[in-house]
């Protein structure tokens, strides 16, 4: 015997906070309470801010549900949209990326992989889109890397090697490829002084606790320390002698420009995203993607290669220069205001 419950929802990650809200809903409204959800709150402020501007800036293709609550006919509105193929399937709907599409005046992109993936996976306006560069103020660097570390080499005990990789610990940018590497180098490379350490780990997530397990049962756990997000990486960063990008997916990791302006190379997956197009293979070392083997001999070759590291970190410092000239960097952008 089968009793009618009532309304029944499939089961999906986009439709899941509208599930819970209306979950909120029923069940408060028997006892006589009435919530409102995070965009219901704060609705009539956010219109009235609206009301008053003349264009708006979407920094992300997550603001759909937004957006359509939003007074935007009169308005211009600028999307910026760094996410890539799984970042749009998590956050965002064909629906969703429609409308972003159809509202938006202008679209800019931080890298010609964006721009590629927009117009094949969603058939984008090709005519809309244009790249616009992070901005890099070289002021905001710790004064302590102005001068060219690459005309005074790293000297360290014991021909240690820093491997430094940022981010937060998640399946996009490879936090579980990581005991294979180190694994590897430490059972095939006995000789090799080679440390590593991740910036902006969260010590509280479930990935850092499976991350943790993983390292201590392979008997690797001392060849690398995490060190908890920073408002400056910059003491951490410039310490370090290559950076590894292990990322699944990075439409254009803005810790590679950082990295950059140290003389430090990046090793990463070509296929993950749009660094390739700053680095190329004269200031860093692509690897087909998810070849664990390839990556661990780019680290090894570099980490017993000062000659190399150091043409490659020149190369990555010069371009990064030449990327943060603030008159190509905004100029996009200024130009469509100025329309």
């Amino acid at each position: 015997r089968f009793q009618e419950l009532g309304t029944t929802f499939e089961w999906s990650t986009n439709k899941r906070e509208t599930f819970i809200t209306f979950c909120k809903k029923k069940i408060f409204k028997l006892v006589g309470i009435n919530i409102l959800n995070s965009v219901e709150k704060n609705r009539k402020q956010v219109i009235d801010n609206v009301n008053n501007v003349d264009y708006i800036f979407n920094n992300t293709i997550a603001n759909a549900l937004l957006l359509r609550l939003l007074p935007v006919s009169n308005k211009k509105i600028i999307s910026y949209i760094h996410e890539l193929k799984i970042g749009c399937e998590i956050d965002s709907t064909e629906t969703d990326m429609k409308f972003i599409n159809e509202i938006s005046n202008i679209i800019f992109v931080p890298s010609n992989a964006v721009k590629s993936f927009l117009v094949d996976r969603y058939q984008f306006d090709i005519r809309k889109i244009k790249i616009l560069q992070y901005i890099i103020p070289i002021e905001d660097i710790s004064n302590t890397c102005l001068t060219n570390q690459m005309d005074t080499p790293k000297i360290t005990s014991s021909n240690l090697i820093e491997v430094a990789i940022c981010g937060t610990l998640d399946w996009r940018k490879g936090y579980d490829i990581l005991p294979f590497i180190i694994k590897d180098i430490v059972d095939n490379h006995t000789d090799m002084n080679i440390q590593f350490k991740w910036i902006g780990a969260d010590l509280n997530s479930k990935e850092y606790l499976i991350l943790q397990n993983d390292l201590l049962k392979l008997g690797i756990i001392d060849r690398i320390s995490f060190i908890i997000k920073q408002n400056d990486i910059q003491a951490y960063l410039s310490k370090s002698d290559i950076l590894l990008l292990p990322s699944r997916e990075d439409a254009f990791p803005l810790v590679v420009l950082e990295a950059a302006h140290y003389g430090i190379p990046c090793i990463y997956f070509s296929d993950a995203g749009g660094i390739g197009e700053f680095c190329g293979t004269d200031a860093g070392i692509p690897i087909n993607y998810l070849n664990i083997d390839s990556m661990v001999n780019a680290i090894v070759m570099l980490a017993s290669n000062r000659i190399e590291r150091e043409r490659l970190g020149k190369n990555a410092k010069v371009k990064f220069f030449e990327y943060t000239k603030k008159s190509q960097q905004l100029q996009p952008l200024i130009d469509f205001i100025n329309e």
